[in-house]
């Protein structure tokens, strides 16, 4: 988009902002990876910033140095471009992470890594894909036990089903901003 999406302002408020709102009903505390960026975040209440690994980049790059900082041994992780996290979502991926890595959930067929449950014990497995150069967090997936949220379930806890939007166009944008004002409007009708 040619710009960071964590500073797009949605509704009087940035995409951070609104993600945060979403996590922190789940979460007491708050780990932003944000590669060199990330001291850009310092002084929000409850956060705590971290940079990348030296010379790695990327997700999977956040993820790990998200998890080297967590005081819990389950970790959330959400992008910063997901404008309609849903916090219900969130606690029911916490909850399905009894005997797995992650909890992950499926949007429009796919799983989405980046609002997902993770326990910590993946971490050795995504320092070791980082040290081999391998920064995909699909990859992830595909070397630790997880367990995925069909879109049907995901439909029960967010009929909307707009958790899993993240924004990589203007259009998206547009159609965040639009979705928002709309959603203003029936809570305040209702």
């Amino acid at each position: 988009m040619g710009r960071d999406k964590a500073y797009l302002e949605i509704g009087g408020g940035t995409v951070l902002r609104r993600v945060l709102d979403a996590v922190f009903l789940v979460c007491d505390d708050v780990v932003i990876a944000a590669g060199r960026r990330s001291h850009d975040f310092a002084g929000i209440p409850r956060v705590t910033c971290v940079d990348d690994p030296p010379g790695t980049g990327g997700p999977l790059a956040g993820v790990v140095a998200g998890m080297r900082s967590a005081s819990n041994s389950t970790c959330i992780v959400v992008a910063c471009d997901m404008p309609f996290v849903d916090p219900k979502l969130l606690a029911h991926l916490l909850d399905r992470l009894d005997d797995c890595a992650a909890a992950v959930p499926v949007f429009g067929g796919s799983p989405q890594p980046l609002q997902a449950a993770y326990s910590t014990t993946c971490l050795p497995t995504a320092e070791c894909m980082l040290r081999l150069g391998d920064n995909s967090m699909r990859s992830l997936l595909d070397r630790i036990p997880v367990r995925f949220i069909g879109e049907r379930q995901v439909g029960r806890i967010d009929p909307g089903n707009l958790s899993g939007f993240n924004m990589n166009t203007v259009a998206d944008l547009d159609f965040a901003r639009h979705h928002w004002v709309q959603r203003r409007q029936r809570v305040a009708t209702a």
